[in-house]
């Protein structure tokens, strides 16, 4: 039942925001996800003694939930905004505690990703009907959303992807002829939706993997054929990107105009939004506002509340901040300007620390052989890329961002718990079924089952 519902879960949050939108249905359908979610955390809760969350991740669930709680208190916020930042921050709990409850099998966990990656390879069908059926005639590419809803988010997802794909590439689990293709299709969204970082983060994406995969004899195998990649995708992306848009080149870039895009050197008197083609506020100066514009030193620490500076479809759920922090200061623009203004610096900091600790644990995983090892190279790879990402966007608000990390972060912590209980020999055996299963024995007789049983 549980990967199932796993399974449901991958699916609403590709699809609610996209399907609410084109069928004009009510907005409560966006929050479909947040319903299978409820449904795995009541099946957590049915299983608690089960639960063996690592203790640095329990310090650091209760030093954030302190760190709410003192924000909530500092700032006086209204009942709806805190349900609003309630569902947006601890959404995601219920999927990465199901891992860490329930034992997922390594076919399991690999029918998951495959299903990530099916999602991911067909949003070119999306994104070319909006480029050249839809809005043919469009300037941007800002149109060019798959069933994300934002440019920038199914960049990110894409791209995300394409460093595990090139993970298990890396380590031998996938053949080139299998990999050059799925990252083609990967990369070709980004192609034509005009997120000019993506410049930055599709190199990362093929180059991370290969440095982290641990081997070195597996780099120099390895390097020519993702040297042969990298050519081929950023060559495309840029031939690409100049070929369709001509507010500005990508060879801008070494003339400032790339610095520009991310600091502009905003104040408090500048705006997010004034009518004009662009907004006077970069991806940096979102960050920098909350400093101008709030006088409190305690809001510079712990922010100006949960959900208290987050827009809405309805306002009861606003808080006090939202209009001006959001529409006049782009405070959503980025995960930093976003915690920065609810959470404050400490909230910052404790994001980056949940990262580096996801990070380790990918990192420790890259030391095994097999099929987990390849994911924590992967998953290390796109941690490493979480710095930028914080500065380019804001994937707090996304629903297949957080969804997904939690996920895949949840199913590395508990392969490198069980990985460490097993070698210190707190940690029973496997089942034999996993057993015959790596040895890839489809079929035993019954006879010689019984003995393996009893032996």
């Amino acid at each position: 039942m549980i990967n199932p519902l796993t399974h449901l879960l991958i699916l609403t949050i590709f699809f609610a925001d996209y399907v609410q939108a084109e069928l004009s249905l009510h907005r409560l359908v966006t929050w479909a996800p947040e319903g299978v979610a409820g449904c795995l955390l009541v099946l957590v809760a049915l299983r608690g003694a089960h639960l063996k969350v690592p203790g640095k991740y329990v310090i650091w669930g209760l030093m954030f939930l302190l760190l709410v709680v003192i924000g909530l208190l500092a700032n006086d916020v209204q009942p709806g905004a805190i349900f609003y930042g309630a569902r947006k921050y601890f959404r995601v709990v219920p999927l990465f505690l199901v891992p860490l409850v329930f034992p997922f099998t390594e076919s399991q966990i690999r029918s998951q990703l495959r299903l990530i990656l099916i999602l991911t390879v067909i949003q070119i069908i999306p994104a070319g009907y909006q480029r050249w059926i839809e809005f043919p005639d469009y300037g941007s590419g800002d149109v060019v959303v798959g069933t994300l809803m934002v440019a920038s988010h199914l960049s990110v997802v894409l791209l995300a992807t394409l460093a595990v794909l090139t993970a298990f590439y890396v380590r031998g689990r996938l053949p080139l002829l299998i990999y050059l293709p799925c990252a083609l299709l990967l990369a070709a969204p980004t192609f034509i939706n005009e997120t000019a970082a993506n410049v930055v983060l599709l190199p990362m994406a093929i180059v991370l993997p290969l440095l982290l995969s641990g081997s070195l004899r597996l780099q120099i195998r390895r390097f020519l054929p993702l040297s042969f990649v990298l050519v081929l995708l950023v060559g495309t992306f840029v031939a690409s990107y100049s070929a369709q848009f001509d507010r500005w080149d990508l060879r801008d870039l070494v003339r400032g105009q790339g610095v520009e895009y991310v600091y502009r050197g905003a104040t408090e008197e500048s705006r997010a939004d004034d009518g004009r083609e662009q907004s006077e506020i970069g991806r940096l100066d979102s960050a920098v506002l909350p400093f101008l514009v709030l006088d409190d030193p305690v809001q510079w620490l712990v922010g100006v509340g949960m959900g208290n500076a987050s827009s809405t479809f309805n306002r009861i759920l606003m808080g006090d901040y939202a209009e001006e922090a959001t529409e006049r200061y782009g405070s959503e623009f980025t995960t930093a300007s976003a915690l920065i203004w609810e959470l404050g610096v400490l909230g910052l900091l404790m994001s980056l620390v949940l990262a580096w600790m996801m990070f380790k644990d990918g990192r420790s995983l890259c030391r095994l052989q097999g099929f987990r090892g390849s994911l924590g190279v992967g998953w290390s790879s796109v941690l490493a890329m979480t710095p930028l990402l914080m500065l380019y966007t804001n994937l707090v608000d996304h629903s297949v961002t957080s969804f997904l990390a939690a996920l895949i972060g949840g199913h590395v912590a508990a392969s490198r718990r069980d990985a460490v209980l097993h070698r210190t020999g707190m940690h029973p055996a496997p089942p034999l079924e996993a057993r015959l299963q790596r040895q890839r024995i489809l079929f035993v007789p019954s006879r010689q089952h019984d003995r393996r049983l009893a032996g």
